[in-house]
């Protein structure tokens, strides 16, 4: 048993030949597309027994809040943008980044601790690989 809204990406499907949504727990305006249209034509029936469904087809209209709530929905039903995720996760990393170099600028006791740090990392891992080599 189905329930919430009907998507309505449901509407943009192609080759769609048949469709029964009666007997569920639909609730909200059913979306308006060309192919649900169709369906509805050849089988009345699709959307019985799903008493939270309004608008067309059916004789029952949404109230003013629901048609709202509905159609801002639709606008963001698919709101996720790649690029503009890319491009928040790239400024992060380069405003991350100054955060550190103008540490390391200003923070004279930082700047000599990080490299400090950085030195004996080195110094280990040449020792390492001499070692490891050697053998």
């Amino acid at each position: 048993m189905f329930s919430g809204i009907i998507p309505s990406s449901l509407s943009d499907l192609n080759y769609l030949s048949y469709l029964d949504l009666s007997g569920n727990n639909l609730t909200g305006r059913i979306p308006s597309g060309r192919q649900l249209d169709t369906l509805y034509t050849q089988q009345p029936s699709m959307y019985g027994g799903n008493s939270g469904l309004c608008g067309t087809p059916l004789p029952y209209s949404c109230p003013e809040k629901d048609v709202a709530r509905q159609d801002g929905q639709k606008g963001n039903e698919h709101s996720f943008e790649p690029m503009t995720f890319y491009f928040g996760v790239a400024l992060g990393f380069i405003l991350g980044l100054w955060v550190v170099f103008c540490i390391l600028l200003f923070k004279k006791a930082w700047r000599i601790a990080y490299f400090r740090v950085v030195d004996q990392t080195y110094d280990q891992m040449y020792v390492f690989a001499v070692l490891t080599w050697k053998s």
